[in-house]
């Protein structure tokens, strides 16, 4: 027997895609599914402003309104959340492309990708810039 407590909004959407037939109760816990794994997700927040040039072009009062939505976001959450990442800056000034600069990374878990977009759907990151979702794969031959 396989019992992983989800965060409700990933367990909202887990309930639309298996029903409670499947295992999914209607408190958000997954059990008696031996197939059940969950999946890991690299989590890139892009920009067309480095995280630099954001942190300069805010007041400190701005950036902790930021970090009280991060934090809420992160509570929100919950058990999807299993590394918070930190900001990345840019090595060089060249032009990062249309899809803009990686400004720092999170690492989620979640059954499948609609899982980890009903996670992602109120992040805070969406006001800002781009947010790309990458499947972690296992090593090859581990």
């Amino acid at each position: 027997m396989t019992s992983i407590a989800l965060p409700h909004v990933v367990a909202i959407a887990m309930k639309e895609q298996l029903g409670d037939a499947d295992g999914l109760t209607s408190f958000g816990v997954c059990c008696d599914r031996e197939d059940f794994t969950m999946q890991k997700f690299l989590v890139l927040y892009r920009s067309r402003m480095s995280v630099g040039e954001q942190m300069a072009s805010t007041t400190p009062e701005e950036r902790q309104a930021s970090m009280d939505a991060w934090t809420a976001w992160g509570a929100a959450a919950g058990d999807a959340l299993v590394d918070w990442g930190v900001p990345t800056q840019p090595t060089t000034d060249e032009d990062p492309g249309p899809a803009g600069w990686i400004g720092g990374y999170s690492i989620l878990q979640a059954a499948d990708v609609p899982a980890v977009r009903a996670v992602l759907s109120g992040h805070p990151h969406n006001q800002l810039g781009s947010i790309e979702i990458l499947e972690m794969l296992d090593m090859p031959g581990s």
